[in-house]
């Protein structure tokens, strides 16, 4: 998120992936921010939201960048 902060980047969404018997596997939950719906600062913010308010456990969290 830093890097996309610092080079005005827009988050169109993300994918989490979960880990199961060591291996990161997709549990299909995202997110999306149409880029009409607000600035790169928007959609850092969303991503941001998403990560914080995700349950606790295992996971990584991939963006779809501009």
């Amino acid at each position: 998120m830093e890097y996309c902060k610092n080079n005005k980047i827009f988050i169109l969404g993300g994918d989490v992936l979960v880990k199961d018997g060591g291996e990161y596997r997709h549990n299909y939950d995202n997110w999306y921010l149409d880029k009409d719906q607000g600035n790169y600062q928007d959609s850092i913010n969303k991503a941001k939201e998403y990560i914080t308010n995700y349950p606790k456990g295992d996971y990584a969290f991939v963006f779809v960048a501009e």
